[in-house]
This record gives structure tokens, sequence and C-alpha cells, in this order.
């Protein structure tokens, strides 16, 4: 729409919840190139989906940007349990003219929509909506120190790290909405 991939959420078996207007504004992933944002200006270049013997879909959506000399393959894979995970392959098409890559987020948006009536979304409104599983330690030997924090109504967090071998933290994390019991694995960097 106007030039953006917006977000749609899905239900259980797949088709979106949301209607087309309901969030306009929410793009699906976001790309800063010489420090500007280019989640608007793609044109529509080509769309490919595949299936695997298992069962498992993946959708290959090819942009090109409007202003900026650049392609953008955006690769969304859903293993049929609930999980997305999604990649993205950029290429410069300009022979001339150098880009700095500043930031990239493939997965970006509203996970779940619920309204600020916690009342009538929560059976018990002492519970967080939201809660975040997420391994709290790098260290050797402590692999398993996994732990849940919830996210309570109207509340951005945000889990990055500079630590570790590679000199960034754990590569995901998970999201559990608490009144549905859904899960999501979600991948390092995604503002909730």
């Amino acid at each position: 729409m106007d030039g953006r991939l917006l977000f749609a959420g899905f239900q259980d078996n797949g088709t979106t919840i949301y209607d087309y207007n309901d969030f306009k504004d929410k793009p699906s992933f976001d790309l800063t190139i010489d420090g500007e944002s280019l989640y608007y200006g793609w044109r529509f270049s080509d769309f490919a989906s595949d299936r695997d013997e298992l069962g498992n879909t993946t959708g290959t959506l090819m942009l090109k940007h409007a202003w900026k000399p650049i392609q953008l393959k955006v690769i969304t894979s859903c293993c049929g349990f609930g999980f997305f995970s999604r990649s993205m392959e950029i290429v410069n098409l300009s022979e001339e003219t150098a880009i700095g890559l500043t930031n990239v987020t493939p997965l970006k948006g509203c996970l779940w929509s619920i309204t600020d009536n916690v009342a009538d979304n929560l059976r018990d409104d002492t519970v967080a909506p939201y809660s975040v599983g997420r391994f709290k330690d790098l260290y050797w030997a402590n692999e398993g120190n996994f732990a849940w924090q919830d996210v309570p109504v109207n509340t951005g967090i945000f889990f990055n790290s500079t630590f570790g071998m590679s000199g960034h933290g754990s590569p995901f994390f998970y999201s559990a909405q608490q009144y549905q019991r859904r899960l999501l694995r979600v991948p390092d960097g995604l503002v909730l």
C-alpha cells in the first residue's frame, strides 16, 4: 500500500485477521540505507511461493525501491507450527554509487493486537497480556539460563547485546500472548 509492505496478523489457520486499513501505518520491515529509513517507496517486482516436502511454506517477495538503486528480496518462511522466520537479500543496482547499510529489521509490526481495555481481553486482569522468554546469560555452561519476563500493557521492550563470541547476543527470543496462549519465535532486535 503506497509503496510500503504492511504487517497483517494471522490466525492459527494462516489467514489474516485484520481489516485492510487496521494497520495501514505498521510496516512489515525496516531497512535503513545511508541513515534513511526505507520502509516506504517500494514497487512490486515479483513473488514466488514454495513448499518443501514437510509442508513448510516460503514466500519470496521481490521489491525495487523508487528512489534508491536497491533491489530487495524479502524471504518469509512458516514451519506450520506458528513460527515465522524472515531474511532479506539487499542488492545495490548502481555501479557508480556505494550504499551504506545502517540498520536492518527484517520482521517488525504488531504481533498480536488487543485493545487497551484489558478486562475485555483477559480472563484474569492480574496477568500481563504478553511475556517474553529469552536467554539471560551468554557465559559458558549457562546455556539453560532461560527466563520469562512479563510485558505490561502499553510497554515497549527491546533485547539486544553486543556481548558474545560474535559480538551479538542470542539471535532470538520467544513472545507469548498470555490470554490465548500463543507462542512466537522472534528474531533478535525486533521491538515489541
